[in-house]
């Protein structure tokens, strides 16, 4: 009877604490983790990353922060940078300020939201928009569809066939895309149309504003942007030429301008205009005039067009002598040909 508690509103459990809002972290543990000092030998390390390691479900990113730190267990000798002291700062601040996560009820459906990138994939389990866990785990999409399966998926597989799921992927740049629809006016007006009757070109089906089936962008330069570069110079954009980039974008975005604004960063792309070559053909190396045998024998012309009106003229012929490099101006006035202008 001394381990047991009656009528209390919160009960400690193998270092969590349970409650009626849900599971938190212990808090005299996260006390300790206030007061802990930059460690200096392989061991305290240790029991730092077992620490967070315990806690990592109720960390959002945890394994992004856990894997600079686990990094260095894996050097020879113990050496500290200024990265590994702001990986260490934010995974205190992570543990001190981790959310109350909900527990579970098994009779209702359960949601896993989830956002990649090209190294990891990581999660977070939701219940009626509450969140119960964070987790990192393999790219689930195709789980279900493709032939071969490592040991750890079929496991995977084997515990997950007990549910009724479905695994649907939002790209996150699909979630961006649609804030913008309801920050510009033009948009905002053709969805209001699209509800009530159909309307030019645009689509508004499963919440999606399209033209032509090509998702619509709103305006939002950066996002723009951020495209453009996701589609350009990321390893699978390989830099490719303009035409062949904004091919892929108009095949799958539409915004005005798009052409536009995809040349104009192309164009500022510094890895390109370092490493690809010129197209244009070689104007070949410059040749000497020959000398000539007399004063105003050749000549060279030129115009400067553009000023300022004055007493009728508004440009000036410069004549200078090949030999002797003397000069001439002459005031001229529009309009003129080749013939008044030898007269």
């Amino acid at each position: 009877m001394a381990k047991c508690a009656f009528g209390v509103s919160k009960v400690e459990h193998l270092g969590h604490f349970i409650s009626v809002e849900g599971v938190s972290t212990n808090p005299n543990k996260i006390l300790d983790v206030q007061s802990w000092p930059i460690p200096s030998n392989i061991i305290q390390l240790r029991e730092i990353i077992g620490l967070a390691g315990y806690y990592r479900r109720f960390i959002k990113g945890f394994a992004a922060i856990y894997r600079t730190l686990h990094d260095q267990l894996k050097k020879k000798g113990f050496s500290w940078t200024e990265e590994y002291t702001a990986a260490f700062n934010q995974l205190k601040q992570a543990l001190i300020s981790a959310t109350i996560l909900a527990m579970p009820y098994y009779a209702k459906s359960f949601i896993v939201e989830t956002d990649a990138s090209g190294k990891d994939i990581g999660a977070v389990l939701m219940q009626q928009g509450h969140h119960i866990a964070y987790i990192k785990q393999k790219a689930l999409k195709h789980l279900l569809e493709q032939q071969v399966h490592t040991d750890f998926q079929v496991d995977g597989i084997s515990k997950l066939m007990a549910f009724d799921f479905s695994i649907e992927y939002k790209k996150e740049v699909e979630n961006k895309i649609q804030n913008t629809w309801y920050t510009d006016l033009t948009l905002q007006l053709v969805i209001t149309k699209l509800q009530q009757q159909p309307y030019k070109s645009y689509t508004w089906c499963n919440n999606q504003l399209r033209w032509k089936g090509r998702l619509v962008v709103g305006d939002d330069m950066q996002l723009r942007t951020t495209i453009i570069e996701q589609w350009h110079a990321t390893p699978q954009g390989g830099h490719s030429s303009m035409d062949a980039t904004i091919k892929r974008l108009q095949s799958l975005f539409f915004w005005k301008n798009l052409s536009q604004d995809t040349r104009i960063y192309i164009s500022k792309c510094d890895i390109c205009q370092r490493h690809k070559y010129d197209v244009v053909a070689s104007h070949g190396l410059l040749q000497p005039l020959p000398i000539p045998e007399g004063v105003w024998t050749y000549i060279c012309l030129n115009f400067i067009e553009g000023l300022p009106k004055s007493n009728g003229n508004e440009a000036i012929l410069v004549v200078v002598d090949m030999l002797s490099k003397y000069g001439r101006s002459m005031a001229l006035s529009h309009p003129y040909n080749a013939q008044s202008v030898a007269q």
